[in-house]
C-alpha cells in the first residue's frame, strides 16, 4: 500500500481553502457564544477541523473524478486541484487516511460530552464522502448536488452551533445562508456543463441543459436571505450574490477558476469584517 506524504496530503486538500475554512468557523463559534465562553479546547478542535476535513473532503472526490479530469482537463492549478496520476493506486490508502481523520475528530469531539454535536459530525462525514463515493454519489444526481452542498454548509455551521446551544435553536439565517451557498455550486456545475456532458456526469446543470434556467435558479436560491433580518455584515450577502450571478451570467468568458477567486474574495471579506465587528476591534 502506497503512503500519502505531507505534501501529497496538502496538495489533495486545496490548502488555498485553510484559511477560509478557518475564518468560517470561528465566525460560526463567535456567533454561537460570547468570546469569554471560548477556551483552548475549542480553539484547537477548530484547527484540527480545518486541516483535516479538506482532505477528507477532496482526495475521495479526486479519486471518483480521475477519470473525467484527467480526460477534460477541468483541473490542474492550486485553485480547483492538481491531477495525481497516481491516484487510482491511492484509493485504500485515502480510505484508511479518512477514517482516522475521522476518528481523531470524532473522539475529540467526545471531550465535550455533547451528543448532539457528535451525531452531527457523524451526518456530516457521511454526507460529505458519499457527496463523491459510490454508490450514492451525491454530486451525480441532479438538484441533490446542490442541496447537498448547503446541507454540508449548515452542518458545519451547525457543529460549532450545538457546542453552545440546543439545535433546534438554531436561527433561520443560518439555514437561508446554506441555501445561498447552492447558488456558487449550481454556477460551477454550469461552467462544467460541457466535460460533464462529454463524460456522462450527471448533475443539476446538465439535467437543465439552459443556461438561463441555471441562473435564475441561483437567484432564486438567495431568495430566502431577502426575508431575514441578518442584523450584521452578512445582510448584504443577497445583493452580493446577486451581483455575482449576474455578472457570470452576461460575461460567457468567465471559467470556474475565476468564480472560486471571486467566492474566496467576497467570503474572505465578509468573515474577516465579522470577526473583527465582533471582537470589538472597530
Amino acid at each position: 500500500m502506497k503512503v500519502i506524504n505531507f505534501k501529497q496530503f496538502i496538495l489533495l486538500s486545496r490548502p488555498i481553502l485553510f484559511p477560509l475554512l478557518i475564518l468560517c468557523l470561528f465566525v460560526a463559534l463567535l456567533f454561537s457564544t460570547s468570546f469569554t465562553n471560548i477556551n483552548l479546547y475549542y480553539i484547537i478542535y477548530l484547527i484540527l477541523f480545518s486541516f483535516l476535513f479538506p482532505f477528507f473532503i477532496f482526495a475521495i472526490n479526486d479519486y471518483y473524478d480521475y477519470d473525467s479530469d484527467i480526460k477534460n482537463k477541468r483541473k490542474n492549478n492550486i485553485l480547483q486541484g492538481l491531477i495525481f496520476k497516481n491516484i487510482l493506486e491511492l484509493k485504500k490508502t485515502i480510505l484508511i487516511y479518512d477514517i482516522v481523520i475521522f476518528l481523531i475528530l470524532f473522539l475529540f469531539s467526545l471531550i465535550f460530552n455533547n451528543s448532539i454535536h457528535s451525531i452531527l459530525l457523524i451526518i456530516l462525514f457521511f454526507t460529505t464522502f458519499f457527496y463523491s463515493a459510490k454508490p450514492l454519489r451525491f454530486k451525480e444526481i441532479p438538484f441533490v448536488d446542490s442541496i447537498s452542498n448547503g446541507v454540508i454548509v449548515f452542518l458545519v455551521f451547525a457543529l460549532v452551533y450545538t457546542l453552545f446551544n440546543n439545535i433546534f435553536y438554531i436561527p433561520f439565517k443560518i439555514i437561508a445562508i446554506s441555501i445561498s451557498i447552492m447558488s456558487y455550486h449550481l454556477i460551477a456545475a454550469q461552467l462544467d456543463v460541457s466535460s460533464d456532458i462529454s463524460a456522462k456526469h450527471k448533475t443539476s446543470a446538465t439535467f437543465i441543459n439552459n443556461r438561463t434556467v441555471v441562473y435564475l435558479l441561483c437567484l432564486l436560491y438567495n431568495v430566502p436571505l431577502l426575508f431575514i433580518n441578518l442584523g450584521s455584515i452578512f445582510k448584504y450577502l443577497f445583493f452580493i450574490n446577486f451581483f455575482i450571478v449576474i455578472y457570470i451570467y452576461f460575461n460567457k468568458n468567465f471559467n470556474k477558476k475565476r468564480v472560486l477567486i471571486l467566492f474566496l474574495i467576497s467570503w474572505g471579506l465578509l468573515t474577516t469584517i465579522y470577526i473583527l465587528k465582533s471582537l470589538a476591534v472597530f
